[in-house]
C-alpha cells in the first residue's frame, strides 16, 4: 500500500472534545400514521445528570381520556452517552373517574378503573392497573434493549395506551394525567462518539435535553480565506441548529483550558497553526501542513 502526500485545505474540522474532555457538549408500536413530536424547551442538564425530567421534552401534563387514548413524544440521547443498565420511568399520576354500578343492561355492571400500557421503542415495559381515585405513582425498568430506537431519525420513542373500556358502557368520564415531573433515569457514562466526520453535523449537534456548543477557532494571524472559512463553518451550523448552537470565534493563543472542556473544537487553518493538534489521539498525523493518507490505489507519492 503506498501513501500519498496531501496537504491540508483551508478547512480543517476538529471535534476536540472527543479527546480533551469528559464534558461533551455536543416506539413504543409504531402508529400507522406519524404522530406529532414533543417540542423541546430551552431548559437543559448537564452532562453527568442522570434523571430527564418530562418537563424537558413535554412542559405541559400529558391528559389521556377514556374509555380510550395514547400518547406518544419521541427525544434524542446525547450520543457521548453510554447508557448503562438499570435504568428507569418514573411516572407520576392523577387518575379521576366515578365508580358505577348499573343494571341497565339487564346485568350488573361495575366500572373499576382502566389499564395503561406502556413502551420504549418497540419494547413493553409494562401494563399498569389504574383502579383508584388521585394521584399515582409507578417506577418501571427499562431494559437497554429498549434503548434501540424504531425511528429513522434514531430518536427514542415513548408511547402510552389507555384503556378504560368499561366506560364504554356509561355515562360517565375517565382521566388520566401524566405529569411533567415524571422522569426518565438514565445511568451512563460519558464516552468520545465515534469520530467520523460523515456524520457531521450530528457530531456536533443533536438537539438533545444536553446543553451543546462551539468554537471555532483560527489562527493568531488568519489569512482572509481562513476567516470566511471560519464564517461559513460558524453559519452553516447556525442554520442547521435553527441558531440552537451557540457558536463562537477566538485564535489559538487565546483559548483557554475551560474553553477546551465546555466546547467542542472546531479548528480552521492549516495544521501547523495549532499546537493543539499535539495533545489530540488523530488517526492520522500531520507532518508540517500534510497529512500522510494511506491508499491502494496510488501509484506514487504527489503532493496534494
Amino acid at each position: 500500500m503506498n501513501r500519498k502526500s496531501t496537504k491540508l485545505l483551508l478547512l480543517m474540522v476538529l471535534c476536540s472534545s472527543l479527546v480533551l474532555s469528559q464534558v461533551l457538549l455536543v416506539g413504543a408500536q409504531k402508529p400507522e400514521t406519524p404522530l406529532p413530536q414533543a417540542t423541546a424547551t430551552e431548559k437543559v442538564l448537564s452532562m453527568d445528570a442522570v434523571n430527564v425530567p418530562f418537563d424537558l421534552i413535554q412542559e405541559e401534563d400529558i391528559p389521556l381520556s377514556g374509555p380510550y387514548d395514547s400518547t406518544y413524544f419521541a427525544f434524542a440521547i446525547p450520543n457521548s452517552w453510554k447508557l448503562s443498565p438499570n435504568a428507569q420511568l418514573h411516572l407520576d399520576m392523577t387518575v379521576d373517574f366515578t365508580r358505577v354500578f348499573s343494571s341497565e343492561f339487564g346485568y350488573p355492571l361495575s366500572t373499576g378503573g382502566g389499564k395503561l400500557t406502556v413502551y420504549m421503542n418497540n419494547t413493553l415495559l409494562g401494563v399498569l392497573s389504574l383502579n383508584e381515585v388521585g394521584s399515582v405513582q409507578t417506577t418501571l425498568s427499562v431494559p437497554l434493549e429498549a434503548f434501540i430506537s424504531n425511528r429513522d431519525d434514531g430518536k427514542m420513542a415513548f408511547y402510552a395506551e389507555l384503556d378504560a373500556s368499561d366506560f364504554c358502557y356509561v355515562d360517565e368520564d375517565f382521566s388520566l394525567f401524566i405529569h411533567p415531573t415524571s422522569y426518565i433515569a438514565l445511568p451512563h457514562e460519558i464516552v468520545a462518539p465515534l469520530p467520523d466526520l460523515t456524520n457531521l453535523p450530528n457530531i456536533l449537534y443533536q438537539d438533545t435535553f444536553v446543553q451543546e456548543s462551539a468554537l471555532v477557532v483560527v489562527p493568531d494571524d488568519p489569512s482572509a480565506q481562513e476567516l470566511q472559512a471560519a464564517l461559513t463553518v460558524a453559519g452553516g451550523l447556525g442554520n442547521f441548529s435553527q441558531n440552537n448552537l451557540p457558536i463562537d470565534v477566538t485564535t489559538i493563543s487565546a483559548l483557554t483550558e475551560e474553553q477546551k472542556m465546555l466546547n467542542h473544537l472546531i479548528l480552521v487553518g492549516k495544521p501547523s497553526a495549532f499546537n493543539l493538534l499535539g495533545e489530540l489521539d488523530l488517526p492520522v498525523r500531520p507532518t508540517g501542513d500534510n497529512f500522510q493518507i494511506s491508499t491502494a490505489s496510488t501509484q506514487s507519492e504527489t503532493p496534494g
